[in-house]
């Protein structure tokens, strides 16, 4: 074990869905919150006639009060995001309070600071922006690979945009999309054969289209076709649909009665900053930045500081270098000191900061 300085970021849901760039954020914090819709559930249908024999209060503290009331406390960004996607009908609360409770990503054992709102599973970020589990697509784009129908579309979550973002389109997983067409079409090969020909056909209408635009010799921009090199059927989806089904999500301890939201290690950030100063084409998801990018239990941090690389270059955080403006979102929080033992020491540095030219 080791110690080091750690750090909470203060808006850790930046990169993902979230709520910093609506309008009047903080009086939207403090109004009224929209109670949660859950559907309701074979198996809760079950266990209503054994309720029945129970005085309602102790019904509503089994089965309402401490879940929904640690999540409206805790967790009401979460609940506004999902609210606002309209996503709150798809899961009964008893799932979203199991991954509240719930520490580590469902897809490696880092601590997921982040909540997919497609499947409401953890997950932290690395795994968000490299792993398949995690690929959401606007829905015309699910409809016309998969060759589905907007009825037929409805039936797995679908995550509208949010206010602040007009032009935003609805989303989709991909994985849950291919699945309804595989069912749908019979299986994985005659889905791919069904997709090539709509390609073939689409290509043939828009050669169709540019001879005729030629032959009656207009004057001016020829018509817009359709992309259709990308195939969502093999596997393929534009970065820029990355991390649009996701948004920030802290983590309940039972154990200590405490909400952690997650915390980042001061050195792998300082190393991460330095880096992309000195290389402004420093790649986003390189696996170098895996380390920038990853969030930890405050009990995890000490065997962190043991095996981190940045930790042992021993950097002076009172003093840093320029920060360059290609650096967006940069990291703003309080640092700690947390020993071998992983107690944490709150400690103020006033940094430094050299100006350049």
């Amino acid at each position: 074990m080791a110690s080091g300085t750690a750090y909470r970021w203060k808006h850790p849901g930046i990169y993902v869905l979230n709520l910093y760039d609506l309008n009047e954020y903080e009086e939207r914090r403090k109004g009224p919150l929209k109670l949660y819709e859950a559907p309701a559930s074979a198996a809760d249908a079950t266990v209503i006639p054994v309720l029945h024999q129970l005085p309602n209060e102790l019904v509503q503290e089994i089965l309402v009060i401490p879940p929904w009331f640690l999540l409206r406390k805790h967790a009401t960004d979460t609940l506004r995001i999902m609210d606002a996607t309209k996503c709150t009908s798809y899961f009964p609360i008893r799932w979203l309070f199991k991954e509240f409770c719930h520490p580590r990503c469902r897809t490696c054992t880092d601590f997921g600071l982040y909540l997919y709102l497609p499947t409401i599973s953890r997950c932290c970020f690395n795994c968000t922006i490299s792993r398949s589990e995690y690929r959401v697509a606007p829905t015309p784009d699910a409809m016309w690979h998969f060759g589905l129908s907007r009825k037929q579309l409805k039936s797995i979550p679908i995550i509208y945009p949010l206010p602040s973002n007009r032009k935003g389109k609805r989303m989709v997983d991909v994985w849950q999309a291919e699945r309804l067409g595989i069912g749908i079409h019979g299986s994985l090969q005659k889905m791919k054969r069904l997709f090539l020909a709509r390609v073939e056909e689409q290509r043939s209408k828009e050669e169709m289209r540019d001879r005729k635009w030629e032959k009656e010799g207009c004057i001016g921009r020829a018509p817009a076709r359709r992309l259709i090199t990308m195939n969502l059927v093999d596997g393929v989806t534009p970065s820029n649909w990355r991390l649009k089904g996701t948004t920030s999500f802290p983590y309940w301890n039972r154990q200590t009665a405490k909400l952690e939201p997650g915390v980042y290690c001061r050195a792998c950030t300082y190393d991460h900053e330095e880096m992309q100063t000195s290389s402004p084409g420093y790649p986003s998801c390189s696996e170098s930045r895996k380390p920038y990018y990853r969030a930890y239990l405050e009990s995890d941090m000490p065997e962190h500081f043991l095996h981190c690389p940045a930790v042992k270059k021993n950097y002076n955080f009172k003093k840093r270098g320029y920060i360059s403006p290609l650096i967006l979102f940069c990291r703003r929080g309080t640092d700690f000191y947390v020993d071998v033992s992983g107690a944490a020491k709150t400690k103020r540095l006033k940094r430094k900061i050299r100006k350049t030219r």
